[in-house]
């Protein structure tokens, strides 16, 4: 080998030959003695998940899938709705409502009514109706505190795969009506865990078994009749909470619906790019 190319090969920082392991702390040298750090593919992943991990400081809470079907089976939606607008103010590790700042002053019954955008008469009922189901109970110190079986701030323990986040910033964008809120909580217990379409059975490990639900199927989780729900449905497509897809079938066509990664999403790092690309490709102009 001539000398010029010897020196680019040194100057380069690929291994020159083969590496050799020294020991078993994750170090080995090439041919040339130059030290590399070698590592796994299964260990680089783990690295690449704790970094994406660390850089991602969004505020979100956590709601228990299967629990939750307490509170949409029996409460309307516009309930439901303030049940979501009220995740926001939920304090990490308390769960005691909270004005979020830098001095988290618990709320009472005027900062519940300013946070839901209602008077304080009605959130006086709202409170009152979700102390009654258990969702929020009173403290010893007369403070507001949510109910952990549906929704903490936390670390997550045991049940991780029955659990979705709740993204604070852009749930707070949502410019949609408390029952058109409720409306998406209701939907949160049909979110595949893979690709965030709202389907029949959410913890499916095939895609191509996945059943998700038609508009007729949603408006009966809605409690709505149909024509409602596609009103309900078309509100929430253009505040961008959901999106919703058109399959060509023999006898016609069918749409199925997948919410929004940005505000709502299951699984741990980042999101398919498939999944990205339905919220934020733009249009050819």
């Amino acid at each position: 080998m001539n000398v010029n190319k010897q020196v680019g090969r040194l100057a380069s920082s690929k291994p020159v030959g083969s590496i050799k392991l020294i020991g078993n702390n994750g170090y080995g040298k090439d041919e040339a003695g130059r030290t590399f750090i070698v590592e796994s593919l299964e260990q680089r992943e783990q690295r690449r998940l704790a970094a994406i991990k660390k850089s991602d400081q969004r505020h979100f809470s956590f709601t228990h899938m299967r629990h939750i079907r307490e509170i949409t089976d029996n409460l309307s939606n516009k309930i439901c709705g303030y049940v979501l607008m009220l995740q926001p103010y939920i304090q990490y590790k308390s769960n005691v409502l909270i004005k979020p700042g830098r001095e988290e002053l618990p709320l009472d019954q005027k900062g519940v009514a300013s946070a839901l955008k209602v008077t304080p008469r009605t959130a006086k009922a709202v409170l009152q109706e979700l102390e009654l189901q258990d969702i929020v109970e009173v403290t010893r110190e007369g403070y507001y505190k949510v109910n952990e079986r549906y929704h903490f701030r936390k670390k997550a323990k045991g049940d991780k795969d029955m659990l979705i986040k709740t993204f604070f910033t852009t749930l707070k964008e949502l410019k949609l009506k408390p029952a058109e809120m409720g409306a998406i909580y209701k939907l949160l217990p049909y979110v595949h865990y893979e690709t965030n379409m709202i389907c029949d059975n959410p913890f499916e490990e095939v895609p191509a078994n996945i059943r998700f639900l038609t508009t007729k199927q949603i408006a009966e989780v809605l409690q709505l009749d149909e024509k409602k729900a596609i009103t309900i449905l078309r509100a929430l497509k253009k505040s961008k909470a959901i999106a919703e897809t058109t399959r060509f079938v023999e006898d016609g066509r069918t749409k199925y619906i997948t919410l929004n990664h940005n505000i709502f999403y299951r699984k741990q790092g980042e999101p398919d790019s498939s999944l990205v690309a339905m919220f934020s490709a733009k249009p050819n102009k």
